[in-house]
């Protein structure tokens, strides 16, 4: 006898028929980006009410303890910021965190509290944790459904010499931010993008920013200030390559120096990458 409903009386209070939702899976599609996959369409409405699903106090996502990445580091803590949609007709949510997870084969849990369907069904609380992977060291992190990369676009702001003069010569304001053809703020998108990432590990100081990892950063205003040693442009020519190399989607790079004045030189790399785009861009540098 099944009552009023699936079960003896409905999967919800009086057998309203709807099935509760349930989280089937999470995967990190980038280095701190999860996204979870459930049966059914959830919630999600901004208003901040308490069945609103974009709250990200409705999520955790943990370490498993003795779990460790491919350097030997253990999992790290890490906490959601922001709940995004996903896609998949609203059973997909994109879980933003404050730091890069532990790269593969660390090991994390995501559970999801709390949580409502599109019909205003609660979570089965059966179903209502996933476990997954750390990003693959080496390997461009993809959306797990469509397959496209997962790299994300950041806001336009001008970084080389090339991209100064373009901006200048369509009107923009240096050091303002860009504008898209609908008045709302521009992005920067694949090569564009790595190439501000590229810049930022150089500029960066060694172990400055600590969620980032030890091996973040060439601290090239430092260096710059030694470029009369040979041992010193060696060094760092050594170092832009390697920092570029570090990012997710560079297969292979190359970095030469070259003096351009009695007190200033032009550090140019060349990069390739895992999708067989080859670029080159410089910046100068004044020792």
């Amino acid at each position: 006898m099944s009552g009023w409903g699936s079960g003896a009386w409905g999967s919800t209070p009086w057998g309203s028929g709807e099935d509760a939702p349930r989280l089937l899976s999470a995967s990190a599609i980038r280095e701190n980006l999860v996204r979870l996959t459930f049966d059914s369409a959830v919630l999600y409405d901004r208003t901040g009410s308490p069945r609103d699903g974009s709250r990200r106090s409705l999520y955790a996502v943990t370490p498993v303890v003795g779990t460790v990445g491919f350097d030997d580091e253990p999992a790290r803590p890490v906490l959601v910021g922001r709940v995004d949609r996903g896609g998949g007709g609203g059973t997909a949510l994109d879980l933003w965190l404050d730091r890069p997870l532990t790269h593969f084969p660390a090991r994390y849990l995501a559970v999801a509290h709390g949580v409502y369907g599109a019909s205003g069904v609660p979570i089965d609380p059966t179903a209502t944790s996933a476990s997954f992977l750390g990003v693959r060291a080496g390997k461009v992190p993809r959306d797990a459904a469509s397959g496209a990369l997962a790299i994300g676009a950041d806001i336009a702001l001008p970084q080389t010499e090339a991209a100064t003069l373009a901006a200048r010569a369509s009107g923009a304001l240096l050091g303002s931010y860009a504008v898209d053809a609908t008045g709302d703020f521009a992005f920067d998108q694949g090569i564009q993008s790595l190439i501000k990432r590229i810049l930022r590990r150089l500029f960066a100081e060694p172990g400055a920013y600590a969620h980032l990892g030890k091996d973040y950063g060439a601290g090239l205003r430092g260096l710059v200030k030694k470029l009369a040693t040979p041992n010193a442009r060696a060094e760092l020519i050594r170092l832009a390559a390697q920092q570029a190399k570090a990012e997710p989607e560079v297969a292979d790079a190359s970095a030469t120096l070259r003096q351009v004045a009695s007190n200033a030189w032009e550090l140019r790399l060349a990069v390739r990458t895992r999708f067989s785009q080859e670029f080159a861009f410089a910046t100068p540098l004044a020792a």
